[in-house]
């Protein structure tokens, strides 16, 4: 029961170790393999009731999880994808136990997602 505790509680972590990383990421979040948001974080000039929060990640797994999932049924199993879309750039990657999605401010390159990466290593975080 507290390697479950341990291993929730580290999950918990992983957006605000990602939002740390870089200045350009506005948004993170991770998602379980079942759908389930296990955290989500932003920065910005608003910042939301928890309540709403949860329901609008709720849908964003849902969106998101479908779009990368579309995704990997063209391309193949990726280990991470980059969508732009106007001026910002959602990324998904994989974690050995779950995804997790991204916004970043701007173009994200090969180079940013390696960056995150390194940030999770440094945290222990394995990345498929």
């Amino acid at each position: 029961m507290k390697g479950a505790k341990k291993k929730l509680a580290k999950i918990s972590k992983i957006c605000e170790w990602i939002l740390a990383a870089h200045e350009k990421i506005r948004f993170a979040m991770v998602i379980d393999g079942l759908g389930n948001v296990q955290c989500l974080k932003t920065i910005g000039l608003y910042e939301l009731p928890s309540e709403i929060s949860s329901r609008l990640g709720d849908s964003l797994a849902v969106m998101a999880g479908s779009l990368f999932k579309d995704l990997s049924l063209y391309h193949g199993a990726f280990e991470y994808a980059i969508v732009k879309h106007a001026r910002f750039s959602t990324v998904g990657l994989r974690l050995k136990n779950a995804f997790l999605v991204f916004v970043v401010a701007g173009e994200a390159t090969a180079e940013f997602v390696n960056h995150v990466r390194d940030t999770l290593r440094i945290y222990g975080v394995e990345t498929e």
